[in-house]
Order: structure tokens, then C-alpha cells, then sequence
């Protein structure tokens, strides 16, 4: 992987290394890249749980449980 390619795993490690080390305004950027996809959301959801947004947390993963068990006809 190239070192400026920008992937949605990089993203979301650096969105929790961001979190976890308190870079609020690298981390609020890598929230607005984050995109649909189950692995991008379960992400969302614990860095809510991290942050003790619980409702939150528990609604991201409601939604991917629910988009889940229904699959796209």
C-alpha cells in the first residue's frame, strides 16, 4: 500500500489512534470519511461505546444487524 493511498482500514486505525489519544480534530475528520460499509460503522459504533455514547452505540449496531439479516433483492 502506498504511503499517500488513503484506505478505509488506514482511516478507521487512525480514527481510534486519534480517539484514543485525544486528536479531536483528527478524529472528527476521520468520522466525516467514514462511509457505509459494516466494517466502517461497527467502528463508529465502538468509538461511541468509548466514548460512552451507549444509545448511540447500541443504534449503529441495530442498523448493521438489521441491514444484515435483510439483504438488498
Amino acid at each position: 500500500m502506498g504511503s499517500g493511498r488513503k484506505s478505509a482500514l488506514r482511516n478507521r486505525v487512525m480514527m481510534h489512534a486519534a480517539a484514543r489519544l485525544g486528536y479531536d480534530d483528527a478524529r472528527l475528520s476521520c468520522l466525516k470519511a467514514l462511509g457505509s460499509s459494516v466494517d466502517d460503522q461497527l467502528s463508529l459504533a465502538a468509538i461511541k461505546y468509548a466514548e460512552h455514547d451507549y444509545v448511540d452505540a447500541i443504534n449503529v449496531y441495530r442498523l448493521v444487524m438489521d441491514d444484515d439479516r435483510c439483504p438488498p433483492a
